[in-house]
């Protein structure tokens, strides 16, 4: 349930979980190899890298000022 403040307005929720979060790709047709970058900046991985590992799938170039992505990517094609 949702909660709500004295004044009746509802409280956002903003704790996070400290517990791994899956993470999927999904590529029927295997047009690419996906393999996890190693090294230390990767040891510490989280959420914040996912924005540009999905700009990364998609063929985009992701910001400078986002935490890099987590994927090498290899095209198959």
């Amino acid at each position: 349930t949702l909660k709500k403040d004295a004044q009746g307005n509802y409280i956002v929720k903003t704790s996070h979980t400290l517990n791994k979060v899956p993470f999927f790709i999904y590529d029927p047709k295997q047009r690419n190899t996906y393999t996890w970058k190693t090294g230390s900046l990767y040891d510490s991985a989280g959420l914040a890298h996912i924005a540009a590992t999905f700009l990364d799938i998609l063929g985009y170039e992701a910001p400078a000022d986002y935490l890099p992505s987590l994927l090498k990517i290899s095209s198959n094609c």
